[in-house]
C-alpha cells in the first residue's frame, strides 16, 4: 500500500527504546516534525495508545481491524487508511 509516503515523521517505539503509551515518544516526534501536536495524525491499533496522543492534542484514528466498539475516529484496512490520509494531507 506504500503508505509511508504520507508521513512526515515515522517514529517507532522499539527503534527509540521509549514504550508506548509514554508521553516522550509523541512529544520527539512533534519536535522532529516542527510544528504544534494539533497540526499531528497518530495511527494505532491500540485505544490506548490513541487516547495517550489525543491528550497531547494529535489527531488520532484508529486502524480497528479487530472491529472493536470504538466511538472515534476509525479506519478497518489499508484501503482506508490510504483514502484517509489522502483527506487529511489535503488539510
Amino acid at each position: 500500500f506504500d503508505i509511508n509516503k504520507y508521513f512526515d515523521v515515522i517514529s517507532i517505539s522499539g527503534d527509540l527504546k521509549i514504550e508506548k503509551p509514554d508521553k516522550r515518544i509523541f512529544q520527539l516526534t512533534i519536535e522532529q516534525l516542527g510544528c504544534k501536536a494539533e497540526e499531528c495524525l497518530y495511527i494505532d491499533d491500540r485505544e490506548g495508545n490513541l487516547e495517550a496522543a489525543g491528550k497531547m492534542g494529535m489527531h488520532t484514528v484508529l486502524f480497528n481491524s479487530r472491529h472493536v466498539q470504538f466511538e472515534g475516529d476509525t479506519v478497518t484496512d489499508f484501503n482506508q487508511l490510504t483514502d484517509r490520509l489522502l483527506g487529511y494531507r489535503q488539510i
